[in-house]
């Protein structure tokens, strides 16, 4: 709806000028000859600028941010400063700019026509657009709209591609008016950044303008506010019913994670006690073994930071810890001093763990 009420503001204030002015007729929905002159276009109006009066260059900037690249591009042009497009780049930014060489257009809005073109092509597509005897090459590259008059070097597709360093792309041709029709009659145009491309040469806010200039700002303008306010209301009051209808919901979620959060810590707390617990009964049963023994003794058997220590005497030390270190769960058994000697026996003190899973 915007748009259509748009484009009915702007009836007769659409105009093309390439070689000659041409109006946009909504009737007939083309481009036709106008009999008005450059300073007599109307100042609230958009005028597409055709390649042959715009000076078109590509730079890289190593710039970080969009306030940095205005600034660079201030100081590069001084008070020429044009029109450009930029794209974020992994050294900064790729512009593109366009500077307008008819100093005589009066309206507020001034488009390079190929950019504009860009808006009909797909991803590296180079397309010939003819307009009478002048013809030039654009294609839509990396976000930026690149464009070149043909000439007797840049006079085919292919070689035009092959300057940009393209490998696959494919071609079409079109005419400039109808193309550019195409765009303004559904729309298109409308997606351009149109105060990027302020008319700043002729300082049309210095100037004064009639009534009849000015009513079409002043009702695009009103019916703009009072469309998105209505909007944002709309949507506030949308999105505060969903969040009340899913209230409930969401304060169920919440009771479930913090009850899973409960178990998952209790869980935590089941596993370390499990992981800590030391099958103290297994030892017994193998000290009872070792009693079995011939001439074997025990003095004392202690349970230290997850380490037994048994202590005794026998015949042969290293037996009782060949039998120790073949016990089911048994690891890292080992003398923990030198092996004594007592009398007729042989003193030790033998150090092991048990592993949390033991054979029974």
């Amino acid at each position: 709806m915007f748009s259509i009420l748009f484009k009915k503001l702007l009836k007769n204030r659409i105009f093309l000028f390439d070689e000659e002015l041409y109006v946009y007729d909504s009737g007939s929905k083309t481009f036709i000859t106008s009999n008005l002159t450059l300073e007599k276009i109307p100042k609230l109006s958009i005028c597409f600028v055709g390649k042959k009066y715009i000076e078109e260059q590509a730079l890289s900037l190593p710039v970080r941010s969009k306030r940095e690249l205005d600034k660079v591009i201030r100081l590069k042009f001084g008070s020429k400063t044009p029109i450009y497009q930029a794209t974020k780049s992994e050294n900064g930014f790729k512009v593109q700019t366009w500077q307008v060489l008819v100093d005589n257009i009066k309206s507020i809005i001034l488009v390079p026509e190929p950019y504009a073109q860009g808006f009909l092509l797909k991803e590296d597509e180079v397309c010939l657009l003819h307009n009478g005897t002048k013809s030039y090459f654009a294609v839509n590259h990396n976000g930026l709209i690149l464009s070149s008059l043909r000439t007797n070097i840049f006079n085919s597709h292919d070689i035009f591609a092959q300057s940009l360093g393209l490998s696959i792309y494919s071609v079409k041709e079109d005419d400039c008016k109808e193309s550019l029709a195409q765009i303004v009659a559904v729309g298109t145009f409308l997606k351009i950044n149109l105060v990027r491309f302020l008319n700043r040469k002729n300082n049309l806010f210095a100037q004064e303008f009639s009534i009849s200039d000015l009513l079409p700002a002043i009702s695009i303008a009103s019916f703009y506010f009072l469309s998105t306010s209505a909007f944002i209301l709309y949507q506030n009051s949308t999105l505060n019913r969903e969040l009340e209808s899913n209230k409930q919901k969401i304060d169920s979620l919440l009771d479930i994670r913090e009850t899973q959060t409960a178990n998952n810590a209790k869980l935590f707390d089941y596993q370390q006690v499990l992981l800590g617990h030391q099958p103290t009964a297994h030892v017994w049963l193998m000290v009872y073994r070792l009693y079995q023994l011939d001439k074997v003794e025990f003095s004392a058997l202690r349970f230290d930071n997850g380490e037994f220590t048994l202590i005794g005497e026998a015949n042969k030390a290293i037996d009782v810890l060949s039998f120790v270190v073949n016990q089911p769960g048994v690891t890292n058994a080992h003398f923990m001093n030198a092996v004594r000697r007592s009398g007729d026996k042989e003193a030790f003190s033998i150090v092991f763990q048990l592993s949390n899973e033991v054979e029974q």
